[in-house]
């Protein structure tokens, strides 16, 4: 008789574990932000969207000189073309600065598809060059962007006409690495609950130490630059897409492919970088025959926002070396 009552009792208490986590789940709701509202604060006199025939839409940004030559900046994964601002005033001079979020990001939203593969954000890439009839180009990417960039000048050799990698992923890890340090908010996504929960809920201060995680100087993560992170990760569709994006690797079983990049190329990092470490500027090196590094003292995963003035005379001096100045040929 008492055997008979157990599975019940069981089943009692799942229904009533259930409950409760839901009922915490409404409780600990973080909503979307209102489309229009970040359109107003995060929009400026150089946004704009463009439209592809599939669906997809992208916001970008096209400032500098127009006739200038073009540099073309990919951000990482949870940022937005916003990262990159500090970088662009400093450099100014004769270059036309395109930016733009990925699908998933900041306000172009999620992918029509909810393609977060390389092939997903080629196609945005390409959407943007063909919109604003850019045929060749100089290539800036952070992290995630300098994954995709490396790709694509492995795919269009034809179009980069130089490549500068910031803290990039998509080389495998040396033997001699460490494992990278993971911020609470990619602990979280390592589990299907903690993806499921993070489509519902994304408290500020999670944001908040997954940005001092990534930046060493801790008078960087100002209030403003958690509150942009923070935002622009809850414009509608972007939580999922953080949720899809964190199961997919970053194919470092092709890093192979590196071998083939012909065009002069500038890799940066901070020395204090713990989410891609330094050694990775080594093993890009490797397999770049054209390519340098600079390494920044005392700087984290994130140069362009930590060290704009440094990350800034970096580049300067490469472009300078090697395609001259910034009019277009």
């Amino acid at each position: 008789m008492n055997r008979s009552k157990k599975p019940i009792k069981k089943r009692v208490l799942s229904t009533f574990v259930i409950i409760l986590l839901l009922t915490a789940v409404v409780l600990i709701r973080t909503p979307d932000t209102d489309r229009d509202d970040m359109h107003d604060k995060y929009g400026n006199q150089y946004s704009g969207f463009f439209h592809g025939e599939s669906g997809l839409k992208i916001h970008y940004r096209d400032q500098g000189k127009q006739d200038g030559r073009p540099v073309v900046l990919l951000h990482g994964s949870s940022g937005s073309l916003h990262v990159f601002e500090p970088l662009i005033e400093q450099i100014g001079g004769g270059y036309r600065f395109i930016s733009y979020d990925h699908p998933g990001h900041g306000l172009t939203g999620p992918h029509p598809t909810n393609d977060y593969s390389y092939a997903g954000y080629a196609q945005a890439l390409d959407l943007v060059r063909s919109k604003l009839h850019v045929e060749h180009f100089i290539l800036i990417g952070h992290s995630m962007g300098g994954w995709i960039a490396w790709r694509y000048a492995v795919d269009h050799p034809e179009a980069v006409d130089a490549l500068i990698l910031i803290s990039a992923s998509g080389m495998p890890a040396r033997n001699e690495d460490p494992i990278p340090k993971l911020s609470l908010g990619q602990q979280l996504m390592q589990t299907g609950f903690g993806r499921w929960l993070s489509e519902y809920t994304m408290p500020r201060s999670m944001i908040e130490g997954s940005t001092q995680a990534a930046i060493y100087n801790d008078d960087i993560v100002t209030d403003e630059l958690v509150d942009q992170f923070w935002e622009l990760m809850r414009y509608p569709g972007n939580r999922q897409a953080f949720s899809i994006r964190s199961q997919l690797g970053r194919d470092s079983d092709l890093a192979h492919l590196a071998n083939s990049i012909e065009v002069p190329t500038l890799l940066i990092w901070g020395d204090k970088d713990t989410f891609v470490l330094p050694s990775a500027a080594s093993t890009f090196s490797e397999r770049i025959q054209q390519s340098e590094i600079v390494l920044l003292p005392d700087v984290g995963h994130l140069p362009m926002l930590e060290a704009p003035v440094d990350t800034k005379a970096a580049i300067e001096q490469f472009l300078d070396s090697n395609l001259g100045s910034g009019s277009n040929p």
